[in-house]
């Protein structure tokens, strides 16, 4: 048992677990090496097309794009659908969540800021060209890389343009 009180953060809330993309929950106490085996599959959920995306997870909501170009949330326990949002292109851009904000690429040229809890479009920030990278989001900036060769700093809330960066194709 527990000595005194410990945080438990299972949320995987953008693109392997953090701004820097570590891959690593350090919070983790439901996996381990001795239970993965016995795992079953809870649900599924078909989409009208591949799903390229990994999903983000935070606050019992799995979010993923799929090539049918809409962005997904699903009840993490039952896989029900919560909402979707259509956007113009097909979305390989794995989501990100952060303030009650998911944001995502996609193929369209643009990244989205969505309500996480309704799926309502709060922004939208169009690149010249496609954005199928993952966006990683910290103190109030969103970071993404688009095919046009540039790296993204975007304000989170407003979507507003803070800098770029030329990086090449």
């Amino acid at each position: 048992g527990a000595q005194r009180a410990f945080t438990v953060n299972t949320d995987w809330a953008q693109f392997h677990f953090d701004e820097k993309h570590k891959g690593l929950n350090a919070w983790e106490n439901v996996l381990a090496p001795n239970n993965v085996a016995s795992l079953d599959e809870a649900w599924t959920y078909t989409t009208l097309a591949p799903v390229t995306s990994s999903p983000a997870v935070a606050g019992g909501i799995v979010y993923v794009g799929s090539q049918d170009d809409n962005l997904y949330a699903l009840n993490a326990t039952t896989g029900a659908l919560l909402w979707s949002y259509p956007t113009g292109g097909e979305i390989t851009s794995s989501p990100a969540e952060a303030n009650g904000v998911v944001y995502v690429g996609s193929l369209d040229h643009k990244i989205y800021a969505l309500n996480a809890t309704t799926g309502a479009l709060l922004w939208s920030y169009s690149a010249v060209e496609e954005i199928p990278a993952s966006p990683a989001v910290a103190n109030g900036v969103v970071y993404v890389g688009s095919y046009d060769g540039y790296l993204y700093a975007l304000n989170a809330t407003t979507g507003a343009l803070l800098w770029n960066y030329t990086l090449g194709y």
